[in-house]
């Protein structure tokens, strides 16, 4: 590990011990400022919350930049045998960088309604919660792999490459700009796919739409794909599934590009000028 790499994991542990004094006034919300061992370089940025929203947003600093926003308390609990209640507040979140590499954790005692994250423009981002908040990410040029479990993904305004897989809630990105050639992904089990591309797109489509329709303001021509068959025998049943995916091209194709969704609709929208 570097001099300057080792000097920033060491200032980002003493702000870490400074947050739960401040955290004692009538605010909150905790604020941690990550220093980047490279501001010059591009940085990546890990996110994990068990339970949570994620807001990522990209600001003119050179620093990483995290608000952590508690659960509510809520009503007091009752007493239980006459005792009094101890708010547990435990934030469970942890926060390392090192070599322009930040990653934030949290374990399986978090009480985090969501962090909100503020990072240079050009920060790749890998993102991924499960339970009780939303994935959301404004204005990033990088790549971004974005997964939920329980909850929507939103990228706006973003440039490079996306991928974003969710089980429950819907997918909605638009580009201002994409990486040419990079293929990318876009799924959700129970919601649309909602994706805005720049009017030049070239691109190879893959669409798969369950119980839903799919829809784009792109010109475009089909392309022929055969019945793919899957059988298995399991005693003495046998099982055939037949599946068959619609395959576009745009432009005269380019790079491919994935979009699934079990129970809602595909829009693949072209950007307004």
């Amino acid at each position: 590990m570097t001099r300057i790499s080792r000097r920033s994991l060491i200032m980002l542990a003493l702000l870490l011990l400074a947050v739960p004094a401040a955290a004692q006034g009538t605010d909150k919300v905790q604020r941690l400022t990550v220093p980047i061992t490279d501001p010059a370089r591009p940085i990546t940025v890990h996110v994990s919350l068990i339970s949570g929203s994620i807001v990522m947003e990209a600001h003119e600093g050179k620093q990483v930049m995290i608000e952590v926003v508690p659960e509510d308390d809520g009503e007091t609990k009752e007493r239980s045998g006459g005792m009094r209640v101890i708010p547990n507040r435990s934030l469970g979140l942890t926060v390392e960088e090192e070599d322009n590499e930040v990653s934030i954790g949290s374990d399986y005692s978090s009480r985090i309604d969501k962090l909100v994250i503020k990072v240079p423009r050009k920060t790749s981002v890998s993102a991924s919660n499960v339970n009780d908040g939303d994935i959301s990410v404004r204005g990033l040029e990088g790549e971004l792999e974005l997964n939920s479990v329980n909850g929507s993904i939103t990228a706006t305004d973003v440039a490079g490459s996306v991928v974003a897989h969710t089980t429950n809630g819907e997918v909605k990105v638009s580009f201002t700009s994409i990486q040419a050639g990079k293929s990318m992904s876009f799924v959700s089990f129970n919601g649309d796919v909602d994706v805005t591309f720049p009017s030049n797109l070239k691109a190879d489509l893959h669409l798969t739409a369950g119980q839903g329709d799919i829809y784009t303001d792109f010109e475009f021509d089909l392309v022929p794909t055969e019945t793919e068959t899957k059988s298995e025998r399991s005693g003495k049943k046998y099982r055939v599934e037949l599946d068959q995916d619609v395959r576009a091209r745009i432009a005269g194709g380019g790079a491919e590009m994935h979009f699934k969704t079990w129970n809602g609709s595909i829009y693949i929208r072209k950007q307004a000028r």
